[in-house]
């Protein structure tokens, strides 16, 4: 078993090691609001699941706060209320024995305030770790989610204590890459110093060639539906038109019938192309071409 003071997180969440971790683990996050404590217990949550393990249960004080829409809103007054009902929920998940993994994600900025679940926790037999996470004050405030205020945050830092020796504590630096938690962990970091960001650059994202053009011709937009124009000027028919023509104009001259115009054989013509690759425009290509739908009602 894992017996040290200071545990990296891969060791218990990763291969090899997770194969020889405490069968039954809490991790207790602390960390001033903003520091990205939710996006790490996803993180390990995934972590898990990805392992083939159950998914972890999380408990975090931050939906305590969550109104009828769903939306953050953050009453100081209520806040040891809601810190009672979250234990409260923390004990009932130990003694139903159903999660093996479980994850406190609150700020716990003063020892009392996770000392209970460490104490209750080792009582039915879990191994806890404190993972404590670190970040400046005004890198919190811009990115918190729920939008703490500065003076908020900073109060919570002016009272903040350090996790006592005694308890075993989590090194997540290890995968914190994904996160958006500074990498920089408490007790190592100049309090007295800036965080600095390094700036983001975007890469430019190529524009389809089909969006960059101003006007779109007729021929581009053949070459877009993947035909090709044709570049016949003319509507006159085609050879093998003409011929019938002639053959039909002589063969019913004088016989007193209806002859066939050069149109109606150029409509036949293009109606059987469109049969062909089967594409037709509207209803009735059964009046159009009527022996081609009698043969294909015939087939089916």
């Amino acid at each position: 078993m894992i017996n040290r003071d200071k545990v990296p997180a891969e060791e218990i969440l990763f291969p090899p090691g997770r194969n020889k971790r405490p069968d039954k683990i809490v991790v207790i996050l602390r960390g001033l609001p903003g520091s990205g404590k939710s996006p790490l217990a996803k993180k390990i949550k995934d972590v898990e699941t990805e392992n083939g393990a159950s998914a972890p249960r999380i408990l975090s004080l931050d939906d305590y706060f969550l109104n009828e829409t769903n939306e953050y809103e953050y009453e100081p007054e209520l806040e040891e209320s809601y810190r009672t009902s979250m234990f409260k929920a923390f004990q009932r998940t130990l003694s139903d024995g159903w999660f093996k993994f479980i994850i406190i994600d609150a700020v716990n900025a003063v020892a009392a305030y996770f000392t209970q679940y460490w104490s209750a926790a080792k009582l039915q037999g879990f191994q806890v770790y404190i993972a404590e996470i670190n970040s400046f004050p005004e890198h919190c405030v811009t990115n918190s989610v729920h939008k703490r205020p500065l003076q908020d945050i900073n109060q919570i830092h002016q009272k903040w204590e350090t996790t006592p020796t005694n308890y075993i504590r989590l090194d997540l630096r290890g995968i914190i890459q994904d996160t958006t938690i500074d990498e920089v962990e408490m007790g190592d970091s100049d309090m007295d110093g800036e965080a600095v960001e390094e700036p983001v650059t975007k890469s430019p994202v190529k524009q389809c060639r089909w969006e960059s053009q101003t006007e779109h011709d007729e021929q581009s937009l053949n070459q877009l539906d993947g035909v090709k124009s044709s570049s016949r000027k003319d509507r006159s028919p085609s050879p093998d038109v003409m011929e019938q023509i002639k053959l039909m104009n002589k063969k019913n001259k004088n016989d007193g019938k209806k002859h066939v115009h050069w149109a109606d054989l150029v409509e036949r013509e293009n109606a059987e192309k469109r049969q062909k690759i089967g594409f037709h425009i509207g209803g009735g290509w059964n009046q159009e071409l009527p022996e081609l739908y009698s043969a294909s009602r015939d087939k089916s």
